[in-house]
């Protein structure tokens, strides 16, 4: 089995294990995400536990689902065809555009909110860059 195999199972795994990420879903993802836009557009940020958990959690899913599909896509596992392919563009994103791309895209889907908010946070990005 090739090393990037290994790395990619063993991030997938951690990152689809761990307790935040199975307990959370997307109405969690939500308000975590609109928290770190609403701040960003101008709104004064309370300064409490709770206001830094919420930027830190939205943070720390987009940076491990980001890092796992970009990992996964690179071992050449994943078949440029695949629905579940993103084209990230060169240089990747920051954190900051990837919390409105996940904000905009649950906003738009609220049908979908009681799902995993890591596999939403995925589809987010799948959506906003399909690859051609």
């Amino acid at each position: 089995m090739s090393i990037k195999k290994i790395i990619t199972g063993l991030t997938l795994s951690l990152l689809l294990s761990s307790g935040v990420a199975i307990a959370s879903d997307g109405n969690e993802l939500l308000e975590n995400c609109q928290t770190v836009v609403n701040e960003m557009d101008g709104g004064s940020l309370e300064e409490s536990f709770s206001t830094y958990l919420k930027v830190g959690y939205c943070f720390g899913l987009i940076e491990g689902v980001r890092n796992a599909m970009v990992m996964y896509g690179a071992s050449g596992d994943l078949r440029k065809d695949s629905f579940l392919h993103s084209c990230f563009p060169e240089g990747n994103i920051q954190n900051g555009q990837a919390a409105r791309i996940i904000t905009s895209y649950l906003k738009k889907n609220p049908a979908e909110l009681n799902k995993n908010g890591s596999a939403l946070a995925m589809f987010a990005f799948i959506d906003a860059y399909p690859c051609k």
